[in-house]
């Protein structure tokens, strides 16, 4: 009827009011403490903090408390728990919680609730006495009941009550939510479940705190969060008013049975899904006839903050098709570990191991804590449940098929495995990867998963071979860390030669790389010891040089014979014998070269090379290495055309890198059977090497450039033309021209000195059809201009062209151009496009001459000229500004001061010039006083030559006394003081 656990303990109790302490459940109830708590059914238990005691209380209306005894060190016998207070209240009890602080505070505070609709809080006295106080009444029986730290919710028929426990101050009471209770009642009658009970019964309310002020609460299928909040409290920190605010709402898909904290941010839910699957429950009668038909019951992991399910799961609980929902509202719930602290130490995401598509996820390294374990029971089952280990979560991705995911999750988890070995998962996750024949993945997951283990190499490499997948897994051996046996090496070695001789050259490559100590490479790139000296040896070798060299070179010699009898490169043979296909045979004879050139015979090496047809050749970087880490240009010397026709690319890097090893006459006679490397080859002295080729011992090798040019401009598609048809369109060609770039023989012909015209010319007009382009440009040297300009206008019919070249060798031909243009409207619409002749053009045009596309060329003329003249406009009130601005310039320049630098003796002469200068005026002034003439009053004026040159012009003036004066007296007081400085003259007020 109830189960409760604390850590390990689990507390059970039975319909004949039996309590069961046990440790643990697992497949069945082991031996435990077996007492008689009650003389009717145990409807709740509740532990304290510390898992000594334990509260019951049953449809006989007693609460039992029951604790361990003093000095008691186990807890596995009956002799261990006494009994600590028993209180009966008259009628059924169905919740009970006892205070989690019961073993430390004298009080022994308890919570009960039943079926008479009281909530009663039990406690101690001073003296011991017993105390109830009854908390509330009258709202109906309790339902449920939860207590965290200061405050306590229970439900009744009405709503959901919260207050303080120790004040019993009131909080809240939030009304019951409605829910769709009748749909759920009306599915189950249909499916012939026989029930007495009423809508309250089954219906019922389940409560959690899920901090110690946020409380989550379940009502059929609406699930609420509330928050109690304190609006004041005395100075002891006891409320005096609180309130209980709703943070959210939201309704679930199923009707809630069960509730209890999951981790910090989650919550688990237990409930019976709101529409029945009556198939499912056909299932389920199936298996046991004896129980009536009932749906299979859910469990949900949801989010604290808005409810969103996360994870769910149906459980295949017997007792749940029989009662748990229909008969009685607490046949069917949720227990869990009391502690709160185990739930909220945890976070889920940090012990994800797979993601919601079964792949492995990178595991947390914050994984602390510990997960709770969950309790979901009926009459007939307790199901345990807890969070998935790895062991659990590798058994859940097998069953899926996702061998890559378990194996994955046992590799980040390898301490924490219990029921699986590492070894045995990777036996397992290979052999799928091999019956699946994903050799190149199971290869790749040897090399990630067999680590160091030499034992694991070798017997995966017998594995590989039984499978035919040797050649798969040969790239991927270890040569250090760790280095396996020679034989190993050796055996492997020889199965690739014998089955497939292109992996044993990637090994080779590979593996003789790792003997000079270097990284090891997956590319084929050929990689040479550092001098001729430096061979592989065997005692550091990890395969037997010689030994493999000679199996080589018996299979090359098979292949040698065998290989002249296949016609094709293909597979196909109808011949009994055993036959090597040529890219078989290519490829020992190319491995024999690698070993050669190990051993220090890199001649040999090239040799056995050049023996093979070009096409054949599968690495050609190699030879050419070869040859050029040990110089072995003499071997080649006298075999240029082979190198060519295997690569020109490379064969190009060798003649050009050393042109002192292979001399320009010597190749170019070499290459005379054939034409088109002969071209190549100066083309590349001429591109590569243009210093070198302008040295006059080459002069008839210019010549002959041009002439192998001429003769293979068919296979080089140089840009060329027929003669011009009467409608073809020259605005077209001229659109063709310009995006044509110059040809390889026309730059040639224009860096080239050493080119006879004539003879070019020549070769040019023997081409059918002829060259025109390079025809134009050389008759333009050999001043043959009017014929260079005919090819332009009849054969190319290029009016751009036409212009250029006039505009560049004779401007005497513009005639000749607009005569030709004049007879050709085409020719001559598009000469229109060009300003430099159209002035010219346009008053020689005849009447009536129709020319195409006139109306937007004459426009596009008119607008040219309308914009050169407004050019000009602005260029002139442009230049008119800038001279008028310097004219200005220049004026101020002319009329500021200039700066002098006078002698040293210049303050001496300064102030003789001004003590003559007061004399001479007092003289003046006192004459002006004594005279009687008017015009003989004024001072005199001592001006200066800027101010004698303006006096003429201020004679006349009427204020031009005035002027004077205030001049006189600034100059005069100017004077003084300079004397005054220098102490030379004592003045007066009179001054």
């Amino acid at each position: 009827t109830r189960v409760c656990a604390y850590e390990k303990q689990v507390a059970l109790g039975t319909e004949r009011g039996h309590l069961w302490l046990l440790e643990g459940i697992a497949g069945s109830a082991k031996p435990g403490v077996q007492m008689r708590a009650h003389a009717d059914a145990v409807r709740d238990i509740s532990w304290d903090g510390t898992g000594q005691f334990v509260a019951t209380c049953g449809d006989d209306g007693v609460v039992s408390i029951v604790g361990r005894s003093p000095g008691s060190v186990t807890w596995t016998t009956a002799e261990d728990w006494d009994g600590v207070d028993e209180q009966a209240y008259g009628c059924a009890l169905k919740c009970v919680r006892i205070d989690p602080k019961y073993a430390t505070r004298r009080e022994g505070y308890f919570l009960t609730g039943g079926t008479n609709g009281e909530l009663i809080r039990h406690f101690r006295g001073w003296f011991g006495t017993a105390k109830d106080s009854v908390l509330s009444s009258g709202d109906g029986a309790i339902q449920a009941l939860a207590w965290a730290g200061p405050w306590a919710a229970w439900a009744t028929g009405k709503g959901v009550k919260i207050c303080h426990v120790e004040t019993a101050t009131p909080v809240a009471l939030v009304p019951r939510p409605a829910s769709s209770s009748a749909n759920f009642l009306s599915s189950y009658q249909e499916i012939g479940t026989k029930t007495q009970n009423t809508e309250n019964d089954i219906i019922t309310c389940c409560l959690f705190w899920f901090q110690q002020n946020t409380l989550l609460l379940g009502w059929g299928d609406v699930v609420m969060r509330l928050e109690v909040r304190v609006s004041s409290s005395t100075s002891e920190g006891q409320p005096i008013a609180a309130r209980a605010d709703v943070l959210s709402v939201w309704r679930t898909d199923c009707f809630v049975c069960g509730l209890c904290p999951f981790d910090q941010h989650h919550f688990v839910i237990l409930g019976i899904p709101s529409t029945i699957d009556q198939s499912t429950c056909e299932e389920d009668q199936k298996e046991d006839d004896d129980f009536e038909k009932r749906p299979r019951p859910e469990l949900q992991i949801a989010r604290a903050e808005d409810g969103t399910v996360v994870s769910e799961v149906a459980l295949p609980l017997r007792g749940s098709c029989l009662h748990p929902r229909l008969a009685t509202t607490d046949e069917c719930l949720l227990g869990e570990d009391s502690n709160d602290r185990g739930a909220a130490s945890w976070l889920r995401e940090h012990f994800l191991l797979l993601d919601d598509d079964l792949n492995a996820v990178e595991p947390n390294p914050s994984m602390i804590g510990t997960p709770p374990k969950l309790y979901v029971y009926s009459p007939g089952d307790v199901v345990v449940c807890k969070v998935r280990e790895a062991d659990d979560v590798i058994d859940f991705a097998l069953k899926k098929n996702k061998s890559q995911a378990a194996l994955a999750v046992a590799t980040a988890q390898v301490h924490r495995l219990k029921r699986y070995r590492l070894q045995d998962l990777v036996k397992s996750r290979l052999d799928a990867l091999l019956a699946q024949g994903d050799l190149e993945t199971a290869a790749t997951e040897c090399r990630r998963l067999l680590d160091d283990s030499e034992t694991l190499w070798e017997y995966w490499i017998l594995v590989f071979d039984k499978h035919k997948a040797l050649s798969a897994l040969a790239p991927q051996l270890p040569t250090s860390s760790p280095r396996l046996t020679r034989s190993v090496y050796d055996m492997v070695l020889e199965r690739l030669l014998a089955t497939d001789p292109h992996s044993l050259r990637l090994c080779l490559k590979r593996w003789l790389v790792s003997n000079h100590s270097r990284p090891p490479t997956t590319s084929i790139k050929w990689t040479l010891p550092e001098t001729h000296e430096d061979h592989v040896l065997e005692s550091n070798c990890i395969f037997s040089v010689r030994k493999l060299l000679k199996r080589v070179e018996l299979a090359a010699e098979k292949a040698a014979i065998l290989y002249k009898r296949i016609p094709s490169v293909t597979d196909d043979d109808d011949d009994d014998e055993q036959v090597f296909p040529k890219t078989t045979a290519a490829a020992i004879v190319e491995a024999q070269a690698d070993l050669l050139a190990a051993i220090g015979e890199p001649e040999t090496a090239v040799n056995k090379l050049l023996t093979l047809p070009p096409e054949l050749l599968s690495d050609v970087e190699q030879l050419f290495d070869l040859l050029e880490h040990y110089a072995l240009y003499h071997v080649v010397r006298q075999r240029l055309i082979e190198l060519a026709t295997i690569s020109k690319e490379r064969c190009a890097d060798l003649l050009m890198n050393h042109l002192d090893q292979f001399k320009v006459d010597t190749v170019y006679e070499q290459l005379a059977p054939s034409a088109e490397l002969q071209l190549w080859y100066l083309r590349l002295l001429f591109f590569r090497a243009p210093e070198h080729y302008t040295n006059p011992d080459y002069k008839r090798l210019h010549a002959r450039h041009v002439e192998l040019s001429a003769d293979l401009a068919h296979l080089e598609n140089l840009p060329r033309r027929n003669s011009l048809s009467p409608d073809e369109d020259i605005l077209a060609n001229d659109e063709t021209d310009a995006n044509d770039d110059d040809s390889e023989l026309l730059k040639f012909l224009k860096w080239s000195s050493f080119v006879p015209l004539d003879g070019a010319l020549a070769a040019l007009e023997r081409q059918t059809p002829p060259l025109y382009n390079e025809m134009v440009y050389i008759l333009g040297r050999m001043g043959e201009h009017r014929r260079a300009l005919n090819l332009l206008l009849h054969e190319l019919g290029s009016v751009k062209r036409a212009v250029n070249f006039v505009e560049q060798y004779d401007s005497a031909l513009w005639d000749d151009l607009i005569e030709y243009a004049l007879k050709n409207e085409r020719f001559l619409a598009g000469l229109l496009d060009y300003a430099d002749v159209s002035a010219k053009l346009i008053q020689k045009i005849p009447l009536g001459m129709r020319i195409p596309h006139l109306k937007p060329k004459l426009l596009k003329i008119f607008e040219e000229y309308r914009f050169q003249l407004k050019a000009y406009q602005d260029c002139a009130t442009v230049a008119k500004k800038d001279t008028l601005s310097s004219l200005h310039h220049l004026y101020a320049l002319h009329n500021r001061g200039t700066i002098c630098v006078f002698p040293s003796d210049w303050e001496e002469k300064r102030f003789e010039l001004d003590q003559s200068y007061f004399i001479d005026a007092k003289k003046k002034i006192i004459d002006s006083k004594n005279s009687n003439d008017e015009s003989n009053r004024k001072p005199y004026f001592v001006r200066s030559p800027k101010s004698e040159a303006n006096s003429n012009d201020r004679d006349n003036d009427d204020d031009g006394e005035e002027i004077k004066k205030d001049e006189l007296r600034r100059n005069c007081h100017d004077r003084l003081v300079r004397l005054k400085r220098y102490h030379q003259f004592d003045g007066s007020s009179s001054w």
